[in-house]
């Protein structure tokens, strides 16, 4: 997809996976396996997770890694 010009960016929680697999743009969530957009009915949590993936997805650098912890971020 990024050959044709369409931007992507991968949420993981774990990072040692991203080094093999090597997305363009990878922003590593702290949060537990299976919540990675946060915890369930957590609507503002989500929805700041979901801006930022845009915004890196926009703008972000090829082969760029955010660390993005939410609760510090005070859910934008």
């Amino acid at each position: 997809m990024e050959e044709k010009g369409i931007r992507t960016v991968s949420l993981m929680n774990l990072p040692n996976i991203g080094k093999i697999v090597r997305p363009p743009r990878i922003i590593q969530v702290n949060y537990s396996l299976g919540t990675i957009f946060g915890h369930a009915g957590d609507r503002d949590t989500q929805t700041a997770i979901l801006k930022k993936a845009i915004e890196v997805a926009l703008t972000g650098e090829t082969e760029s890694l955010l660390v993005y912890d939410p609760a510090k971020e005070g859910n934008e």
